[in-house]
């Protein structure tokens, strides 16, 4: 690893993944074995559990059928509570045009600034429909304190593994949604490390393999991997696409016009969440403003302005109540998940300009409140069908 002194490193909007100091490679599945020990292991007879996948009759549907389905399936995902109503209307009342951020980067094929605006719009309509659910009732065995384990792990792998953050939110996603349609805990780790592979299939150039997990011969363990896999892909019908707090947030400091310490330490606070299982029904392009409005009063880099209302879509008011909430999960980590060190580690280097050693705000909340979003924005928001 070249030392970060001598790195080639630009200060704009990289990821700066790389940048770390090398360390050595973990046997992923051994390291989450190990952080969820209390009775989540492989077993002796792993491949006694393997199950072929399953083949799908396709359903044939008249057009009529399929524009009824249709209908169907957008007013669910578009009718879930009173903030989508909100949403749709702050999405296309324009508050601010006079200024285009993507006219700035005609001629840049890589930014697509003709569709750039209508992306993110699409975004915004899609991440309703991939919000998980209070899945934990359906897994009893699995506890808070056991999930935030395993994406500890996950954040240690991104690391290692030297994949791009964008893996790490997808793997997340994956893992919550995948909890959310099955019942199936007795391989627990074979399931977190299939969902990482299947997110950097998606997001990374060249992802990890099964016996990158696994430091065992390749044998049954590896089929096993593979078809959980098949399993993810089969439950969320191939579409994982989705939408994630990660690329809205580097949206939206871009067009905010916002420096890399101000969008690093959003980073910081936005990956923290993650450990929280309470926020993950929160609409991503609103975690992520959250997340920057809480960096930019850390740092005073400014306020809630009328070009990120224009491309994020909320106003102030929409953003602040979750912005204080997230200050106080900040507080509360080290009491919550005093494990769960991996993040604050990551962010404590000074290639993330030392991130983690930033003063947060005064805390607002009381100190025995149970972390949370507002109410409004949590499992309660959410229609189960």
């Amino acid at each position: 690893m070249i030392p970060a002194n001598k790195r080639n490193f630009d200060p704009t909007y990289s990821d700066a993944k790389n940048a770390l100091p090398k360390k050595n490679k973990r046997t992923g599945l051994a390291d989450l074995s190990n952080a969820i020990s209390s009775a989540l292991h492989i077993g002796s007879k792993a491949n006694e559990n393997i199950e072929k996948p399953r083949r799908v009759q396709p359903v044939v549907r008249t057009k009529s059928e399929e524009r009824k389905s249709f209908r169907a399936n957008d007013s669910k995902h578009e009718s879930d509570s009173e903030f989508t109503k909100r949403l749709d209307l702050m999405i296309w009342v324009d508050p601010c045009p006079e200024f285009d951020y993507d006219a700035t980067n005609l001629g840049d094929p890589f930014q697509v600034p003709e569709y750039a605006m209508d992306i993110f719009n699409y975004y915004h309509h899609r991440e309703l429909k991939f919000r998980p659910f209070d899945y934990l009732c359906r897994h009893p065995q699995l506890k808070k304190i056991r999930r935030a384990k395993v994406i500890d792990w996950f954040v240690r792998c991104q690391e290692d593994f030297e994949v791009n953050h964008e893996v790490l939110y997808h793997t997340v996603k994956l893992f919550d949604l995948y909890m959310c349609a099955t019942k199936n805990m007795e391989q627990f780790d074979y399931i977190g490390a299939a969902a990482m592979i299947v997110a950097a299939k998606l997001d990374q150039q060249g992802p990890p393999l099964p016996d990158d997990f696994i430091n065992l011969p390749l044998n049954h363990r590896v089929k096993i991997v593979n078809n959980y896999e098949r399993k993810i892909l089969a439950a969320l019908n191939c579409d994982i696409n989705f939408p994630l707090s990660y690329r809205f947030l580097r949206r939206y400091s871009r067009t905010g016009g916002l420096d890399m310490q101000t969008l690093t330490l959003a980073r910081y606070v936005l990956e923290t969440s993650l450990l929280f299982y309470e926020f993950i029904c929160v609409p991503d392009s609103l975690m992520a403003a959250a997340a920057l409005l809480l960096s930019m009063r850390m740092i005073k880099a400014g306020e809630w302005s009328i070009k990120l209302t224009k491309y994020s879509g909320y106003k102030l008011e929409h953003v602040e109540p979750l912005m204080w909430r997230l200050n106080h999960m900040m507080k509360m980590r080290s009491k919550v998940y005093p494990a769960c060190i991996s993040i604050e580690e990551k962010y404590s280097h000074p290639i993330f300009y030392n991130a983690a050693d930033t003063q947060l705000l005064p805390d607002k909340r009381p100190r025995n409140e149970p972390v949370g979003p507002p109410v409004g924005l949590g499992f309660e928001s959410l229609e189960l069908v």
